[in-house]
C-alpha cells in the first residue's frame, strides 16, 4: 500500500476479505486502476517478504493461476 499511496493510487484496489490457515492465505480484492502496478507491487512485496509462493486467480469462467513467486 505504500507504493500505492506514494502514486496517489491507493483508491485502486478494495480488499474485501480474506484468511488464513496453517499453511496458506488468501485475499479477496477488486482492482479498479492500474492493474500493473498493483500486480508490481504485490510481487515486490512478496519477493521482499521472502514468501515461498503467491498467485492470482480471477474469478472468471476459464482462467488459470498466474504466479508471483513459487519456489
Amino acid at each position: 500500500m505504500k507504493r500505492l499511496r506514494e502514486k496517489n493510487r491507493e483508491h485502486d484496489i478494495a480488499f474485501l476479505e480474506g484468511a488464513t490457515g496453517k499453511k496458506y492465505g488468501y485475499l479477496d480484492f477488486l482492482i479498479f486502476g492500474s492493474f500493473m502496478l498493483i500486480m508490481n507491487t504485490a510481487c515486490d512485496f512478496f519477493e521482499k517478504n521472502k514468501i515461498p509462493f503467491a498467485g492470482y486467480k480471477t474469478f472468471r469462467k476459464i482462467s488459470k493461476i498466474i504466479t508471483f513467486v513459487e519456489e
